[in-house]
């Protein structure tokens, strides 16, 4: 494979692999999900009342070393329960996480969720499988959550503190023009958060590919790669998220759990 998107009617370990190693650039799973499947997610998540802003603190190449900035609102609001501000003992975020997995998938019966769909194949492709984040408590993480942008702020940054993670994307609503994301292979300076880049940091001729996703399709790509999503206006961009956080054994077989 070369760094480019893969398209595939079928996710395989290998390709998943290819994108972790920064082989393929991303894998694309064209209507992963039906028309259905995208009506119903998208009503539910765009009348859901517990929106709110995706806030973070960047890193910056001007920064002193070490140093991040302040805790700053984005141009995504996310939809449904995360664990950015748990409670002690995370029981209400985990009570607030399975009774959300639950409704959504009573909401799209008889179809499957696409999350519960990624997590199935994810599970029969990969030796030591796939899971949901389990705190030691035994609750279960939010795995699948929605992110609505109304506009892009077209800033170029990476997720450059998620070692050994990709991140999955069913794509809901599109605006008519604009919205896209394109991705360099290009590696982040050291940093455990989220870093933002001047368009001047990456260097010329530095490879990229740009995703064009359609309503329903599964894109998996490299967030510590730096990349952006371009301006758009008078529409909205609708996703389902989830993080996919793999694991090795010491003979170097692979696992991944599923968390927000």
């Amino acid at each position: 494979m070369t760094w480019n998107i893969e398209t595939t009617d079928r996710l395989s370990a290998e390709q998943i692999e290819g994108v972790l190693s920064g082989v393929c650039a991303a894998i694309r799973v064209p209507h992963f999900c039906c028309a259905p499947v995208v009506e119903r997610l998208t009503e539910l998540l765009l009348s859901d009342p517990e929106k709110a802003n995706y806030r973070v603190k960047w890193s910056r190449l001007n920064s002193p070393a070490g140093v991040r900035e302040e805790l700053e609102e984005t141009d995504t609001e996310r939809i449904g329960p995360t664990d950015s501000n748990l409670d002690p003992d995370g029981a209400d975020y985990c009570r607030m996480a399975a009774e959300r997995i639950r409704r959504i998938r009573d909401r799209l019966d008889p179809y499957m969720s696409p999350i519960d769909r990624l997590r199935l194949e994810l599970d029969e492709i990969f030796p030591h499988g796939a899971r949901l984040h389990t705190y030691p408590s035994g609750a279960k993480a939010m795995a699948g959550v929605g992110r609505l942008m109304r506009h892009s702020a077209a800033l170029i940054h990476a997720d450059a503190g998620r070692a050994e993670c990709l991140t999955a994307n069913v794509y809901l609503k599109l605006p008519a023009k604009g919205g896209t994301v394109s991705i360099w292979d290009h590696s982040s300076p050291g940093s455990d958060g989220s870093y933002l880049f001047e368009g001047s940091d990456i260097p010329s001729g530095v490879p990229s590919v740009t995703l064009l996703p359609a309503p329903g399709d599964l894109i998996i790509w490299n967030p510590s790669k730096p990349h952006v999503i371009h301006s758009f206006a008078d529409d909205i961009r609708l996703t389902m998220q989830v993080w996919l956080k793999f694991d090795r054994t010491p003979d170097g077989k692979l696992g991944v759990t599923l968390l927000n």
